[in-house]
């Protein structure tokens, strides 16, 4: 009779993974690109106002019957304090990089950072 040969890993099974490996972190390299924010966006019912990030700060807020206080500080931003029954958007925490956001949906109010102050356009090529 003969012995059935098992193989945990094929050949195949090393290639996929190495692609899959390598395809990760050049996601995540490519995410680790993104910049510190300079500008501060708030939504408030859909009308925005900016702010720069290099002025420390409190910004007082009230939207729906709630009151927020976004605190600028060292190019971080955080809901400090709030009205708002759950306070998810407090314990949200700081955020400094481009991209990221804060929202309290109860006062339809939306924190976001932004990478070039007053920019509408990502990168231009010549």
């Amino acid at each position: 009779m003969k012995k059935s040969e098992f193989k945990l890993f094929t050949r195949w099974d090393a290639a996929v993974f190495a692609a899959i490996l390598a395809l990760a972190l050049t996601l995540f390299l490519l995410g680790l690109g993104k910049g510190s924010g300079s500008a501060l966006v708030i939504s408030v019912d859909g009308k925005e106002t900016e702010y720069s990030l290099k002025t420390d700060t409190d910004i007082p807020i009230e939207s729906e019957g709630i009151a927020l206080t976004v605190t600028v500080k060292n190019g971080e931003v955080w809901v400090s304090e709030t009205t708002c029954e759950n306070a998810i958007c407090s314990h949200s925490g700081k955020i400094s990089k481009e991209g990221q956001i804060i929202v309290c949906a109860p006062a339809r109010v939306s924190i976001r950072l932004v990478g070039n102050e007053g920019g509408d356009y990502d990168a231009v090529a010549g």
